[in-house]
């Protein structure tokens, strides 16, 4: 028996663990990480910034008026880089495995975009 749950306990933490992958890092940490203070009314500012933060998503009230998705998206705007140097900071911040569910949701993100909006190709069976 004792063995029995002893398997179950890991089986759970490995679902959880495969599950924590598809998550993106809470968009609050990256914010606090990239300078931002949260203010009474729970907006994010700091640097000509107003952003909101709802979920996985955010938007900037200040001047830009710009909203998104994404810890990825986030870090692009913030520090006004490609996606490269914004997937370099967070790994330089959170670290591999924190980076690699980052970017695992982003793809995620993109390929359900993808596949809502592009025309599929008409096969077209060869002669």
């Amino acid at each position: 028996m004792e063995a029995r749950v002893q398997n179950l306990t890991w089986t759970l933490n490995l679902w959880q663990a495969q599950a924590n992958l598809l998550r993106d890092l809470p968009l609050e940490e990256v914010a606090y990480h990239l300078g931002l203070h949260q203010n009474r009314q729970g907006n994010w500012e700091g640097d000509g910034h107003a952003i909101k933060i709802i979920g996985a998503k955010f938007y900037d009230y200040s001047g830009a008026q710009y909203g998104s998705g994404g810890t990825i998206n986030l870090a692009m705007y913030l520090l006004q880089c490609n996606f490269r140097q914004a997937v370099a900071w967070l790994h330089d911040i959170f670290g591999e495995s924190e980076t690699l569910r980052a970017v695992t949701h982003h793809a995620k993100e993109q390929a359900k975009e993808i596949i809502s909006t592009e025309p599929v190709p008409e096969f077209v069976a060869p002669e």
